[in-house]
C-alpha cells in the first residue's frame, strides 16, 4: 500500500504552493486528510469536507507527508520517461554542476536534475543566475549524444524546443526562440538554457541546463527585459511544465540521435531569423547585420556590410 493512502497530510501542509502555503500557516489547526490515492490523484479532506481532488503531477513536491522531496512527481515522471532517472531536490547550488559531477562519477544517462532553486546558477558568460526560492525551475538533463561533435550546438537548441512547447502548453502565448536558445515572449524572456560538454574516463557527456521563470512577480524580476509565466497568465505550477518539457526533449533527442533534421521546426519557431541583431562574442567586437538564416549545423548566418559571417556561438540582442 502506498504509505499515501491512509496517512496524513503533515499539519496546516495543503495542496498550496509554497507562497501560498506561507500566508496561510496557522490558519488550520487540523490535518487534512487524503481519503483516496490512486494514480490519477488524491482527494483530501478537512473535518470531512473534500477539499480537492487533485493530480498528483499538479502536487507541490514539498507536502511534508512522509515523502522524500520531489518523490511522488519523480514517481509519475519515471512511468513517463522510463528509461531516464530523475531526481528532483528543493535546493542545491548549481544543477548543471551537480549533474556534470554525477557524470565524472559514472552516472548512467540520460538523467534529469530538478530543482525548486538553486543558489549558484550561471547562463552564458559566466553570468550570475539567481531568482528567489520558489519563484522559478531549474532543469538539467545529463545525455551522451549519438551525433559528431560538430552537432552537439544543437543539444541546447532541442532543449529551447522543449521548453517553447512546455511554456506554450502551460497557457503562455506567443512563446519564441532567440537564437540559439532563448525562449521569449512578447513580454519578455521566459527561460536561458546553458550546455556545457562533460569530458569522463569513458566518453564525453553533455548537460543542459534550463532557467525558467514560473511564479516571479514584477518587482522579484532580475531584469526589466525577463518575464515569467505566473504574468503572463500562464499557469507556472512546476509538475506539468517539467512532465511537458522532458517528455518533449526525450522525442526531440531521439530523432536527434536518428539523424533527423530538426532544422524545420527551429526555423518555425526562431524569431531571430529576419531581425537586424547585434552578435555579442566572449572576445573580439560585437557584430551587426541581418539574421539571414540558421544552418543545418546551427550555426546563425548574419549577413553583415562586409559580407556573410556564421556563428557557433554568441549572445545575440534584437535590434529595433
Amino acid at each position: 500500500m502506498n504509505s499515501l493512502s491512509s496517512g496524513l497530510l503533515a499539519p496546516r501542509m495543503l495542496l498550496l504552493n509554497r507562497s501560498s502555503r506561507t500566508r496561510m500557516d496557522g490558519l488550520f489547526d487540523a490535518a487534512p486528510q487524503i481519503s483516496q490515492f490512486s494514480s490519477s490523484g488524491v482527494d483530501v479532506s478537512l473535518h470531512g469536507v473534500t477539499l480537492a481532488a487533485v493530480d498528483t503531477l499538479r502536487l507541490d513536491p514539498w507536502l511534508g507527508c512522509g515523502q522524500e522531496p520531489g518523490k511522488l512527481v519523480t514517481m509519475q515522471l519515471r512511468d513517463v520517461l522510463p528509461d531516464w532517472h530523475i531526481e528532483w531536490v528543493e535546493e542545491t547550488g548549481s544543477t548543471n554542476h551537480d549533474l556534470a559531477a554525477a557524470a565524472r562519477q559514472g552516472a548512467s544517462t540520460p538523467r534529469a536534475l530538478i530543482a525548486d532553486h538553486q543558489h549558484a546558477g550561471r547562463g552564458r558568460f559566466d553570468r550570475r543566475w539567481q531568482a528567489p526560492p520558489g519563484t522559478s525551475l531549474a532543469v538539467s538533463v545529463l545525455i551522451a549524444p549519438q551525433v559528431p561533435l560538430a552537432r552537439w550546438p544543437w543539444g541546447s537548441m532541442l532543449a529551447a524546443l522543449a521548453v517553447q512547447d512546455a511554456c506554450t502548453k502551460a497557457g503562455a502565448a506567443d512563446v519564441r526562440l532567440k537564437w540559439p536558445n532563448d525562449v521569449l515572449t512578447p513580454g519578455g524572456k521566459l527561460c536561458g538554457i546553458l550546455a556545457e560538454r562533460v569530458q569522463t574516463q569513458d566518453a564525453d557527456l553533455l548537460v543542459i541546463g534550463m532557467g525558467i521563470n514560473t511564479s516571479m512577480s514584477a518587482d522579484q524580476l532580475p531584469v526589466p527585459t525577463a518575464t515569467s509565466l505566473q504574468l503572463l497568465g500562464a499557469n507556472p505550477e512546476p509538475m506539468p511544465l517539467v512532465k511537458d518539457l522532458l517528455t518533449t526533449f526525450n522525442l526531440l533527442l531521439a530523432r536527434w540521435n536518428a539523424g533527423d533534421s530538426l532544422i524545420d521546426e527551429y526555423r518555425a519557431q526562431c524569431s531571430t531569423i529576419g531581425r537586424r541583431v547585434r552578435v555579442l562574442r566572449s572576445t573580439g567586437q560585437p557584430v551587426e547585420g541581418t539574421a539571414a538564416k540558421v544552418t543545418e549545423d546551427g550555426q546563425l548566418l548574419v549577413a553583415t556590410t562586409a559580407g556573410f559571417e556564421a556563428f557557433s556561438a554568441g549572445d545575440v540582442e534584437h535590434l529595433r
